[in-house]
C-alpha cells in the first residue's frame, strides 16, 4: 500500500469506523428476555465478570467453564444459591456447543483467547474477549475476519472504549480546540514483580487439565513457581507489560488518531528486562514508535518510578499544536501551549459488559468496540515485540545510534535515565534495539531483511486438534 498523506489518512479512518453493522441473519435478544451467558475462565478477570453479571438485570449466568476444577468450584461457591442450574464444563468446546446459551465471555490466558472466541462464533454465539484480543498478529486477523462475517456481536475487552470520561474527551476534541494532533503518547507504568526462578520443571496443579490449558500450544515444561497468573510474563502464553496493560493505552492512542483500519507503515522498539533475575521473559522497560501519519509513541516502565518528572505520569498524553491532553481511567486534563488548564474531565463510569449486552439487544455493535478494532490495537504490542525480539543486543551508545526519530530518541534517553536511577547502567548491560521494521499494512506482515526472523512471531504455532481454521 502506498503511503497515505494526512488528509486521506484521516478520511479513511473516519469512514472505516462509521459503518459497522451486523450481518442480516444476526439474532438480537428480546428486551424482556434473559440473555444466557457462559464464562470461559473463571479465575481473576472471569470472576470479576461473574460478579458484574450478577448485578445486571435481564442476564442469566447459564454456564461456567475452567480447566482447573478447584477454580471452578470456588466460583460456584461465590454464586451461592444462584449456582443452581448453572452448567459447568472443563472443555470450552462443550460449553460453546450447549443449546441453552446466547453469549460467551472469554477470560482465559491470552494464548487461548482467539481459539475459544472462534469456537463461540462458529456456534453462533455473541462473544466478549478479554484484552489483548490476540496473542499474536495472525490469529487476531483470523478472528477479526470471522467476527465480521459471523452476524453476532463480538466485542473486545479494551474497557476504556466504554468509558464516559473518554467519550466526553473525544467529543470535546472533535471541534479541534487545541488545533491538530501531532503525537499520541502511551505511558504504561506498573511495577512488575519478580516471579522467582525455578531450577527445573514444575508440576501443574493436581486439579488442572494441563493439556487442555495448553490448548493450541504444545505441553511445555512449566518453568515458573506460580502456575496461575505468572503465565502472563512468559512468551508462549502472555504478552508482557506492553501487551497486558499497555495495549489499553495504545487503544486510546489509536482512537485519538482516528481509529485507522490498518497497521502502521513501520515500527521500532528498544528495551529489555532489567532489575530482575527471574523466569519472566518479556521486557519490563521498553520504548516503541509506530509510524502512522500521526505517530504513536509508547513508554513502558515495570520498575518503581524514581524520578516522576523524567519518567512521566501513567496514562495517555495527546500532543497538539496548541496544547496537550493527558489522562487515564480516573481523569483527564487539557492545557494550552502555555501550560494553563483549559478543561478538566472527571472520572466517569466504565461499562464494558453493559455496552456489549446493549449491542446484543439492539443488534448493532458499539463504535470502536468490534473485533477489528481489538485486533488492530492488540497488533501494536505484537509489532513492538517483534521489533525488539528480532533486533541485536547492544550497549547504550550503539543502541542510541540506531534510533533516528527524535521523539523515540528522547524517549530512549528518558528510559536510560530511569534505569540509571535504579543503578542499571546501559553502558555495561546490553539493551535490545530493533530495526525500524517495515510493515505491509495490506498483508499484515513484516517485510524487509527481518521478514524471516519475524515470521514465527507473526504466525505463532498451533498443535493438532486446536486449529484456528475450520
Amino acid at each position: 500500500m502506498s503511503p497515505l498523506d494526512r488528509r486521506s489518512f484521516l478520511r479513511r479512518s473516519a469512514l472505516a469506523g462509521g459503518f459497522t453493522l451486523l450481518a442480516p441473519h444476526a439474532r438480537a435478544i428480546g428486551a424482556n428476555g434473559d440473555l444466557r451467558v457462559g464464562i470461559v475462565g473463571v479465575r481473576r478477570c472471569g470472576r470479576r465478570h461473574l460478579a458484574a453479571l450478577q448485578a445486571l438485570a435481564g442476564v442469566r449466568i447459564a454456564a461456567l467453564c475452567d480447566v482447573d476444577r478447584a477454580v471452578l468450584d470456588e466460583s460456584l461457591a461465590l454464586l451461592g444459591d444462584a449456582a443452581r442450574g448453572v452448567a459447568t464444563y472443563e472443555d470450552y468446546r462443550e460449553l460453546c456447543a450447549a443449546d441453552d446459551l446466547d453469549a460467551v465471555i472469554v477470560a482465559t490466558p491470552n494464548h487461548s483467547h482467539c481459539l475459544i472466541a472462534l469456537e463461540a462464533i462458529r456456534r453462533g454465539r455473541h462473544a466478549y474477549i478479554e484484552s489483548p484480543l490476540s496473542q499474536n498478529l495472525r490469529e487476531g486477523r483470523i478472528l477479526a475476519n470471522a467476527a465480521a462475517k459471523a452476524g453476532t456481536v463480538v466485542q473486545h475487552g479494551f474497557q476504556l472504549r466504554s468509558s464516559r470520561l473518554w467519550d466526553e474527551v473525544f467529543a470535546w476534541l472533535g471541534d479541534k480546540p487545541l488545533g491538530e494532533l501531532s503525537l499520541a503518547r502511551a505511558r504504561c507504568h506498573r511495577i512488575v514483580p519478580d516471579i522467582g526462578k525455578v531450577r527445573g520443571a514444575q508440576l501443574a496443579p493436581e486439579t488442572l487439565n494441563y493439556a487442555l490449558w495448553s490448548a493450541p500450544r504444545e505441553r511445555m515444561a512449566i518453568l515458573r513457581k506460580q502456575f496461575h497468573g505468572d503465565w502472563a510474563w512468559q512468551h508462549l502464553w502472555g504478552n508482557g507489560l506492553l501487551g497486558q496493560d499497555g495495549s489499553h493505552l495504545l487503544d486510546l492512542c489509536r482512537r485519538a488518531i482516528g481509529d485507522p483500519r490498518f497497521l502502521p507503515a513501520s515500527v521500532q522498539s528498544a528495551g529489555g528486562r532489567f532489575g530482575r533475575d527471574d523466569d519472566s521473559q518479556w521486557a519490563n522497560t521498553q520504548v516503541a514508535r509506530f509510524n502512522y501519519p500521526v505517530p504513536i509513541l509508547a513508554e513502558i516502565r515495570g520498575l518503581e518510578l524514581r524520578d516522576p518528572q523524567a519518567d512521566g505520569s501513567h496514562g495517555v498524553s495527546l500532543e497538539f499544536e496548541g496544547g496537550r491532553v493527558s489522562g487515564d481511567a480516573t481523569g483527564c486534563r487539557a492545557v494550552d501551549g502555555t501550560g494553563a488548564e483549559v478543561r478538566r474531565f472527571g472520572e466517569g463510569p466504565v461499562r464494558p459488559l453493559e455496552t456489549w449486552l446493549e449491542a446484543i439487544r439492539s443488534g448493532r455493535p458499539g463504535p470502536g468496540r468490534d473485533a477489528e478494532t481489538g485486533h488492530l490495537s492488540s497488533a501494536l504490542a505484537h509489532l513492538a515485540d517483534i521489533s525488539l525480539r528480532t533486533g541485536p543486543h547492544l550497549t547504550r551508545e550503539a543502541a542510541r545510534a540506531r534510533i533516528e526519530d527524535p521523539a523515540l530518541a528522547d524517549a530512549f534517553d528518558r528510559m536510560d535515565a530511569h534505569l540509571l536511577a535504579h543503578g542499571i547502567d546501559l553502558g555495561g548491560e546490553k539493551i535490545a534495539v530493533g530495526d525500524q521494521l517495515p510493515v505491509d499494512p495490506e498483508q499484515e506482515t513484516i517485510t524487509g531483511p527481518r521478514e524471516a526472523d519475524a515470521r514465527m512471531l507473526v504466525d505463532g504455532h498451533y498443535r493438532k486438534g486446536f486449529s484456528l481454521t475450520p
